[in-house]
């Protein structure tokens, strides 16, 4: 075989071998990148759950001071009827 032959089969075994590195590095990458997505996605998910738990904790309390304000009101009406405050 003549030496020319042989080097460019050389040299194409090497190109082949250095394109399947790349691409299993790319891979990898892409793996990494699916992982992280993934990763940040789901720690998002947990702080949505957070805000909306908060979101309905703070309807309670509203709920809650809507009613107390009414009983203050109610029992504010009974010592007025009494007599016992003015204004």
């Amino acid at each position: 075989m003549a030496p020319g032959v042989i080097v460019a089969l050389v040299a194409l075994c090497i190109s082949i071998i250095v394109n399947l590195i790349s691409i299993g590095v790319f891979i990898g990458q892409m793996k990494g990148f699916k992982e992280m997505t993934t990763f940040r996605f789901n720690r998002l998910e947990g702080k949505q759950d957070k805000y909306n738990h908060l979101q309905e904790r703070v309807a309670v309390l509203e709920r809650d001071n809507k009613t107390a304000f009414h009983l203050i009101e109610q029992q504010n009406e009974i010592i007025r009827q009494m007599g016992g405050v003015h204004g």
